[in-house]
């Protein structure tokens, strides 16, 4: 909690309060539909979940779950494959693999 209220004053002081209010009215902008086509073009496939639901006119709270959803199961695969008596180059690649996945 102290480094986010540090790097919240750090903000502050080198752009000016004013910062805070471009993001609160940014914020309107990331949730909106629009700025999904924008961000990801047409015929291009997303690899994360949250703009996939988005871009299939899913709500935020939609795409919030799936994201969960997807994020602890590959979380509480990659408990048990590291528990196990699997190779470590296994254990590695499936690190690498489920980073990319959460």
């Amino acid at each position: 909690m102290a480094i986010a209220v540090l790097l919240v004053l750090m903000a502050t002081l080198a752009f000016g309060p004013q910062v805070w209010e471009a993001f609160a009215a940014s914020t309107q902008f990331t949730r909106s539909r629009s700025c999904w086509r924008l961000a990801i073009p047409a015929g291009t496939r997303s690899r994360a979940y949250f703009p996939w639901v988005r871009m299939r006119r899913g709500s935020v709270a939609t795409a919030y779950t799936l994201q969960a959803a997807v994020t602890l199961a590959v979380g509480v695969t990659l408990i048990r494959l590291w528990r196990s008596t699997a190779p470590f180059a296994l254990k590695a690649a499936a690190l690498c693999l489920s980073a990319m996945l959460a």
